[in-house]
């Protein structure tokens, strides 16, 4: 639980859009700066339209797929290449969308499904509850029905596509990213590795997995959502979150640093326990945004990397 100005700086930062990808509207200037010495003209006031958010259509080949869980129905968007065999065991990727985003809007910034279609894997895009839709991200609070979810999700999934139970994945945004980090700490058991891009991370060190697990982050230095230093004590700084899952994970305690592109670098750590690994993707001056993405909402993503193809290599080479 969250008390004094520790509450206070987490709800600033809730109120900063941990999803960061929601419209923002902006007054048009006057079109002329010039004083006038007529009198005004008559007007009539007419309250403006409601402001209507209209879903997204779901994209093709994608269902819709609705759950019972403790009485409480949720829904996910669920995408199955139809080259899969059936009896073929596949890996499957849980896509965490951020605060405020919806499932479908989520789906077409980090691109899973498309990636999928090429690389023969199964998506499942869950949707949070609330109004503004956000996931229950601060670890051992007891809010468990976002956790009790996602994990029927990936139950239901493997009702109806043969998944590999040694190759589910979680990809987050922002909140979404907090949500994967939970879900990994509390049940690594049903866990591969987890991807995150620009993840707020609540409670970060109350983290116990049961077993190792594989992380690969992607965050700006220049994210005014959730600070690559941290904030006080809501947000980690990111090298210290990513620091903690190396220790987890029993790496070495080293990480080595390389340059990826013009502006990002990348710190890997090895030697880690049962072949995980940890990595952390920093770019130099990156907002609040997907990268390799097209440009949504407020922020501009970098496109001198792609996040879902570097995300979906380091998932296929930490399988457990």
């Amino acid at each position: 639980m969250w008390s004094g100005d520790r509450c206070w700086i987490g709800l600033v930062a809730a109120a900063l859009l941990l999803g960061g990808c929601a419209d923002v509207l902006v007054a048009a200037p006057p079109s002329s700066t010039m004083t006038s010495t007529a009198p005004p003209p008559t007007t009539t006031t007419v309250a403006p339209a409601a402001t209507l958010t209209v879903p997204a259509p779901l994209p093709p080949d994608v269902a819709e797929v609705a759950l019972d869980v403790a009485g409480v129905t949720r829904s996910y968007l669920l995408f199955v290449p139809e080259s899969l065999h059936p009896d073929d065991p596949v890996p499957l990727v849980i896509d965490l969308h951020g605060f405020t985003v919806d499932a479908v809007r989520h789906g077409s910034v980090s691109r899973w499904n498309a990636l999928a279609g090429i690389e023969g894997f199964a998506v499942a895009t869950p949707s949070a509850l609330g109004d503004p839709l956000s996931w229950a991200i601060a670890s051992g609070t007891a809010s468990t029905a976002d956790i009790a979810f996602l994990l029927a999700v990936i139950d239901d999934v493997a009702a109806q596509v043969t998944v590999d139970p040694g190759r589910v994945y979680l990809s987050g945004f922002s909140n979404g990213g907090g949500m994967a980090h939970r879900l990994a700490c509390e049940h690594a058991e049903r866990v591969a590795a987890i991807g995150t891009v620009a993840g707020a991370y609540i409670d970060a060190d109350d983290c116990a997995p049961s077993r190792p697990v594989s992380v690969i982050t992607f965050h700006g230095t220049s994210d005014l959502v959730v600070p690559y230093d941290g904030l006080s004590d809501v947000f980690p700084a990111i090298l210290d979150w990513a620091h903690a899952w190396a220790g987890r994970d029993r790496c070495d305690p080293l990480a080595a640093r390389s340059e990826v592109s013009e502006d990002t670098v990348a710190d890997t750590w090895t030697g880690c326990a049962g072949g995980t690994g940890v990595v952390v993707y920093t770019i130099e001056s990156g907002s609040h945004a997907w990268p390799g993405a097209d440009r949504t909402g407020l922020f501009v993503p970098t496109d001198t990397i792609d996040a879902t193809a570097l995300m979906w290599a380091f998932f296929q080479d930490h399988g457990r």
